[in-house]
This record gives structure tokens, sequence and C-alpha cells, in this order.
């Protein structure tokens, strides 16, 4: 709509494209050695390319799109930038390379405050208690163990991850007039990693002008920014103020593509030598093979290349799989103790030596013997016995220790990869953000759009209305399920196939669910995103709490709304004979003599392994079908591509949300491994296989298959830990009701201690039915399963068995909270020697960049403080003292002749005091 609106805008006299040379033009005989090497080199010899905008010349040209082009890459020179236009071969597509000048980028990173390494300090100790130097010790004895080289990464890739691990540095926060303090000053091509080059030229991207600059005039928002006046601003001016970044320009249509280079190819053709350097060959050859499954991950050489966001994933994602190992074979154990005492149970004999006539399962069915379901009665007990009931504890406590360890963790890597701030710089708008009024920002004072909250209000109901549709939908597919199920079963049972009828009708159904869960998965995916956008956040980290909640919260419904129904549902309301409840027409759905538990099992066996597989497939093949259908009518290509065009036609965009479906695929799982692990004790094998995989599938998928992102510095992973945590609480009730209320042990506990042996336990759970006489006479002299006398009344071993239920629920989660909470107090967030050397660090780094604390202080009061009023004053030695405003600015702390000062601004305010460094 806005490039409509804009289209409306053209006159004559506006500018045009012009046709840009082609790369023979540019590159001239070097073109061949070029498409060669893959080298990604401007023409110019100015070094590698940094980014690559791509807009298509053949289209109906918008002129203001035109405009805002000439404009947005003019600006770019301006900033010492080189850029150069290249018209691709097919004659539409045309390729604007960018490379930053070294100034822009130290300038840049001054402005964020990126850490940067400081020269080499042998006085840095190491830090670290008895027993950790002890840990260490022995973790380096292992490594150089023959049988430990099997498993390391390949000599070149080593050699680059420990050079990147290297111990001995110190950090701080990059200051232009400090340069020479850091590491590598001076060296261009070293002084930053790709990563860093990356994030610091899409700074520059994102705040470089598209149009001009609104005018300087009296109550404009220029004045307000330096006077700090109250001035109502137009919204024109201030929607002007936006006008810049590459994210606003794709947003627009104004480029189709934007995107940072790979380093070079992922593969070599003809056995040739890779290019010196190459990170992504590196990482492709020595971690992304699928063969190379058992090798660690070089996380700190992906941090180089990537950058901090895509890195911790990666982090994440090894962390969980490393520790899925404990419960995967612990599992294993629970089965294995099952297998090995499933043939002699003593109420498994009994069953299977009677000879009782079991009530028909439906109306139009048969009698039975009980003694037909021998086979899956001892089944039910490898899933259903004492092992599983420990396994369960144990795993509700796995599920806080995995979470408090990663903490620490990510703590650690937040220190080792200097991402940890200590004030965190108010975030970008969205480019799709639109305002209703303006407003002051609370920390910059700076009048900024605002979206009123009344009319985000009718949009949040608009979305909850949805989601509660959405949620109806589920309800409808669980009952159509149930429905069909009893058909299913019924009909079987009918036909003579009593044995099998509830196995095949439980794996039907459950295939069928998984089907249904997909499907509503991608429907509400694709409506939660229009639903996000329609609520119009202002930053992305908002967007993406909103957007995380609504698919997460559906997605919960959607696939475990079966598992709870099974759980915690079916079966409890059938009644007896005589007094059988119906469900459309149906008697309800009721468990096997057996129990729910093996249909539990089956259900969630089939979710989690075909969810993991399906999803395999989609993250392996969707990017190439993307790619073959983009390029399927476009010219075919007979010669070799130059880098960029290879990326552009080659690889896929990267996705909108980045990491967002793989977080959310491993937080669905995590659910499904811990929520009603105790039906399913080979989930955490199955997850432990399928994320071995996943390392690999996503390794491929974002250094070949798809195009570089932009890199971003992050420390945690965000609202997925609030997420995880939440699943890993709702986990000790899931699994204390589970095995209370859903298996059949506590019945047998009870029974047992109660009558000393199993004898007569199999004629105590199946009363004779209380109907003697009527007009069906298959449901007389029957027996059915329950705790019911022949009168139809619950007996005393009804009651007790629910008080041992009750009483076993209750002790259950008791012991496992108390033990989460003495854990969570007992394990810091972040190690102590984290804390040592983050305290040694600022103080070396203090004490070396020459910056010193000013003591003395200058009060004011500013009771009745005057707009644009000083607070404080500054002493500045001889010098005339520095003022500094309310919400201080980056210059305000800046001493006039160029050194570095720290102070303490002290305000008194209505009599009430607050200190602030400067």
């Amino acid at each position: 709509n806005m490039a409509a609106s804009e289209a409306g805008q053209m006159a004559e006299g506006e500018p045009k494209e012009e046709m840009p040379p082609t790369a023979a033009d540019l590159y001239g005989e070097h073109i061949h050695d070029l498409r060669s090497t893959r080298a990604r080199l401007m023409s110019s010899s100015d070094g590698p390319v940094d980014y690559v905008f791509v807009f298509n010349i053949a289209k109906k040209q918008v002129a203001i799109a035109v405009r805002r082009r000439k404009y947005y890459e003019n600006q770019l020179r301006q900033k010492g930038f080189a850029v150069e236009r290249e018209l691709a071969e097919d004659g539409a597509t045309v390729f604007v390379k960018v490379r930053a000048p070294f100034s822009a980028l130290l300038d840049q990173a001054e402005e964020i405050s990126l850490r940067m390494r400081l020269r080499k300090n042998p006085e840095v100790p190491k830090m670290h208690s008895l027993w950790l130097r002890v840990i260490y010790w022995v973790r380096d004895l292992v490594k150089r163990s023959p049988l430990c080289s099997w498993f390391s990464l390949p000599p070149d890739l080593s050699r680059h991850e420990a050079a990147l691990r290297a111990k001995g540095f110190y950090y701080a926060p990059y200051m232009r007039d400090r340069d020479a303090a850091f590491h590598n000053s001076g060296h261009e091509s070293s002084f930053f990693s790709t990563a860093q080059r990356s994030l610091l030229v899409y700074g520059i991207l994102e705040s470089t002008r598209y149009e001009p600059e609104p005018k300087r005039s009296r109550g404009s928002i220029a004045e307000e920014d330096e006077e700090g006046a109250d001035i109502d601003d137009s919204m024109v001016l201030l929607e002007q103020r936006d006008k810049k970044g590459i994210s606003r320009l794709l947003k627009r249509g104004t480029y189709a593509a934007a995107f940072p280079l790979h380093d070079g190819p992922a593969e070599v053709a003809n056995n040739n030598v890779p290019v010196a350097g190459n990170l992504r060959y590196m990482l492709s050859h020595g971690w992304a093979r699928f063969g190379a499954f058992y090798r660690p991950q070089p996380l700190y050489t992906l941090r180089e290349y990537f950058g901090e966001k895509i890195a911790i994933y990666f982090a994440f994602l090894g962390f969980y799989t490393s520790w899925l190992f404990l419960p995967a074979m612990l599992g294993i154990f629970a089965i294995v103790v099952g297998l090995a005492g499933f043939q002699d149970r003593e109420d498994a004999k009994e069953l299977c030596a009677s000879n009782i006539t079991m009530c028909p399962l439906c109306e139009s069915c048969p009698q039975w013997q009980l003694a037909e379901s021998c086979t899956a009665y001892k089944v039910s007990y490898i899933i259903d016995n004492e092992g599983t009931i420990a396994f369960a504890i144990i795993v509700s406590i796995w599920a806080t220790l995995i979470l408090e360890f990663w903490k620490r963790r990510s703590a650690l890597l937040s220190h080792n990869w200097h991402t940890y701030r200590s004030y965190v710089e108010p975030e970008r708008t969205r480019p799709e953000f639109f305002a209703t009024e303006n407003r002051r920002h609370p920390v910059t004072n700076k009048l900024e759009k605002h979206y009123e909250r009344s009319r985000r209000f009718l949009r949040y109901i608009v979305s909850f209305t949805s989601i509660l549709t959405m949620t109806a939908i589920v309800v409808v597919v669980t009952l159509s399920l149930i429905v069909y199920r009893l058909a299913v079963r019924f009909s079987l049972v009918a036909h003579g196939e009593r044995e099998n009828a509830s196995t095949v009708a439980s794996v039907t159904a459950a295939i069928i669910n998984l089907i249904a869960i997909i499907i509503l998965d991608q429907i509400w995916a694709r409506l939660a995103v229009k639903l996000t956008d329609l609520e119009n956040h202002r930053t992305d980290s908002n967007y993406e709490y909103y957007l995380t909640m609504k698919i997460f919260a559906f997605q919960f419904c959607n696939t475990y709304a079966s598992l709870f129904y099974l759980a915690f549902f079916k079966g409890r309301f059938t009644g007896y004979p005589g007094n059988y409840q119906t469900f459309f027409g149906f008697r309800q759905d009721e468990c096997p003599v057996y129990g729910c538990f093996l249909e539990l099992t089956i259900q969630l066996a089939i979710i989690l392994i075909g969810k993991q597989a399906i999803g395999n497939v989609q993250e392996v093949l969707l990017p190439r079908l993307m790619v073959f259908f983009s390029n399927c009518c476009k010219k075919r290509v007979e010669h070799d591509l130059l880098p960029w065009e290879d990326e552009y036609i080659h690889h896929a965009a990267f996705p909108r949300f980045g990491l967002y479906s793989d977080y959310l695929e491993m937080a669905m799982q995590f659910g499904l491994i811990t929520l009603f692990v105790s039906a399913f004790p080979l989930a955490p094998l199955f997850a432990l296989v399928n994320n071995i995989w996943e390392i690999r599938v996503d390794a491929n998928k974002y250094l070949i298959a798809l195009r570089r992102s932009p890199a971003y510095t992050d420390s945690t992973i965000g609202i997925w830990q609030s997420v995880l945590s939440s699943v890993s609480v709702l986990s000790v009730v899931t699994n204390g009701l589970v095995i209370s209320f859903s298996s059949d042990f506590v019945t047998k506990i009870v029974y047992h201690n109660r009558n000393g042996s199993f004898a007569g336990f199999t004629n105590a759970t199946h009363p004779i039915s209380p109907v003697t006489s009527g007009p069906d006479p298959l449901i007389i002299g029957c027996h059915y399963p329950g705790l019911r006398d022949s009168q139809g009344n619950t007996t005393s071993l009804y009651f007790e068995v629910m008080m041992a239920r009750i009483a076993c629920f209750v002790a259950f989660e008791h012991l496992v909270f108390i033990i989460k909470m003495v854990t969570m107090w007992l394990v810091p967030d972040i190690p102590a020697t984290i804390e040592l050397e983050r305290k040694r660090e600022a103080y070396l780094a203090h004490r070396d960049l020459g910056l010193k604390k000013i003591n003395s202080v200058m009060t004011a009061d500013l009771t009745n403080p005057a707009p644009g009023a000083p607070i404080a004053e500054i002493p500045n030695g001889s010098g005339p003292p520095l003022t500094v405003n309310p919400l201080f600015r980056r210059e305000s702390a800046r001493v006039p002749n160029g050194g570095a000062t720290q102070a303490l601004v002290k305000t008194i305010v209505n009599g009430n005091v607050t200190e602030s460094a400067v």
C-alpha cells in the first residue's frame, strides 16, 4: 500500500535509474580469476565486499524508490563507503556492493561501546578455587589422551578455535582516543572479526538516512532534542526523523534483498586448495558434516563467523544435547527393569490364569475372556513399573538442574565473549510501527512516536478472540479423535478383532492427531504473525515476546491436548453395566483392563518421533525448494557465478524471525520429554538422537543453504529461558498426576500392602455386574474393570486407593519442588570466579586506559528546576566546570581537552537524593 501511494508522487524531472556497468566492465581481465577463486573483492581493490543490496531494474521503477536509493548510496559515500553498482548478465538484476572504511567502523565501535581486546597482560591471574583447578587438570589430561584426539576437531579448525580461546587478554569498551591500548590497533584486516565487522556495518546502514533530514526551525525536533523543551511537534516531522535504515528500505521494497556475504565457498571444486582463512569451508568440513557428529562444537569460531546470537543458540543446543545423555541412559534402564520382571509378576500370572468373562465393550459386541488381555497386561508393566517412578522423579529434578547450570554456562560465555552490559541502550523502532501521537521516552527524554494504549487494547481483544477460536478448533479435533477411536475400536471388536482393536485405534488416531497438529501449527503460525503485526509493537523485543506467547501457548494446547485427555480424562466417567455414560451415541471411551498408560505411551511416541522427523525434513528441504521455485522461471546461467550472484540466486533468504523456529522446536521437545516422561521413558533417548542430527541440520542450513545473517550481539536465549522454566515447573505436576492417577502402580501397592500378596487382585479389580435381569442378557453375570461391589457401589479399597493417590501426588510434588528450590539456591546464576574476573577486568581497563575517578562531587538543589537546567557541575581542574543535563547524553560526559574522566553526579530533587555515574 505504501509503495502504491508513493507511486502517485512520480512527476517529470524525477531521477531515473541509470544502467550500471557489468561485472566484465568492472573487473576486466580479472573476471575469470574472480569467478574461479570465488573472491568477494571490490573492483577498486579496496578490499572484500561488506554488504550487498539487490534491486531489479527491469520492473517498473517508482520514482521515490529511485530517489531513495540514490540518496542512501550517496550518504554512504559521504561516510567514506566504497559503493559499486554492477549489472548482472540477465540485464535486469543490479547488485550494489558496499565496503565500509576502517575509520567509520572505529567510530561505530565507540558509539555502541563494543568491548575490544586490550593488549596482553601477564598480570591477569587464574582466579579459580582448588576443586576447579583439579577439574581443569583432569579435563586437560583427558584431552591429551590418544582416544580423545579421535573426537577432536580437524587440525586447522582446532588451531583456530584454540587461538580464539587464548587467555591472558582483558577487554574494555573501545575508545578512539585510547586506540593504542587495544590489541592489533591500526591493523584493519585483523582488528575486527568478520562478525564484529558485520555488526558494525549493519549498525551504520541502519543509521544512514535515505531522505534528507527535516529542516531546523523553531519548534522542530532538532531544536527539541537540543534544548529539551516541551513542544508539540508535528507527526510529519517526527516521521521524517525515522527515514533511515536498510531494514526500512527492504520493508518498502526499495531494495529486493540486502545481505552480508559468506567468507567464501563451502566446497572447493576440482580438489583445489581452499582459500586461506575461509572459515565457512573450515566449519562446513570440520564440523557441519553429518559424519562429524562426534566432534565438539567450535563455539568461538562460530561466534567469530556468525556473531553471538547464532553462536549462543548452538551453545544451548549442544549443552542441552549433552545433558540428555543422563535421562536417555536412565530411561533405557527403566525399560530394562520392566523387561526383567514383566514375565514373573504375580498379578499378571493370576490374570492370565483367570476364567473371568468380561462384559461387552459395546452394545453390539460379544462377551470376552479377561485372559485374552494377558500379553498386553504384561507389556504394560514394561512402561508402568517401579523404575518408571524413580525415573520420573529424577527427570523432574534434571529439568531444573539443566536450566540452572545453563544460566552458569550462559554467564561464562557472556563473560568470555564480553557481551554483558551494565546499561542497555533503548531499542530502535521497528520499521512497521506506526504512531498516533508523540511522547517523550522515559530514558532519553527525546520525543518519539507513540501508539495509544486504547487502540492497542482493541487489537489485543482481536488476538485473544482468535486464540479462543483456534483453541476451540483444537478441542473439536480432540473430540473428533475420541469419536474416531470409539468407532474404530467398536467396529473391530464387532468383527472379531478384539485383541488388536485398542492398539489399532490408538495408533491410527495418534497418526491422524499428528497430521492435525502439524496443519494447525502451520495455520496458527501465519495467523499469529498477522495478529502480532496488527498489535503494532514498537520494538523487536516486544514483538518477539507477544509472538512467542501466542505461538507457544497455542502449540502447547494443540500438541498436548490429546495427551492430557489420555492421561487424566479417558476412562474416568464411563459408568458400569446398567449405568453406562454415552458420548455422541457411543459408550464413553474407557481404558483397557491394563489401563490407559500404554495408549498414552503410543500417543506420546508417535507425536515426538513424528514431529522431529517432519521438522528435520522441512529444515533440510524447505530452503532448497524455495530456491528451486524462485529460480525455475529465470534464465539459466551457464557461466560460473560471482559470489554475490551465487548467494542471491542459490541461497534462500535468512528467515524473518531468525532463530525463532529453532528455539520453538527445542522448547516443544523439552515439554514432550519432561511433562509425560513417566509414560515414555525412551523419550529422552529419541530426543538425544534427534538433537545430534539437529545440530548438523542447522549447521548446514546456516552455513550452506541460507544467505549469511547480519551479526547480532546476545548473551542469553532470551524469553525462551522463562518458557523452559515454566515447562520445568509444570512437569512436576503432570508427572505427579500421571504416576498417581493414570498409572495402576498405586492401586497395586495399596492392595499388596493391605493383603500381603496379589492373591485375589484380579477379582478385586474386576467386580461382577450389578445387573441381574433385564433386556440385555450379555451384561448379566459378567465382570467389568473397577473397584465396586456386586451392587455397583464403591468399595473401601476404592477410598484407600484414592487417598493413597492423593498422598502420592502431594509427596511427589513436595519432594521434587523442595529439591528444585534447594538446587536453585545452591547453584548461583553467575559463578563466583566470573564475578571476580569481571571486577578484575574492569579494574585493569580503568588503570591502563587512564580513567580517573573524581571523588569530589558538587550538588544542586532542584526543588523547582527550570527546563533544561543542569543537575550538577563536575569539577574540571582549572577549567570551567562541566554541566550535566537531567538525562545526560554521550557528549555531556566528555572532557573538553580529550581526557576521559569518570564522575559521580548526585541529584537532590524534592528532597530525594539519587546518584549516577558519568
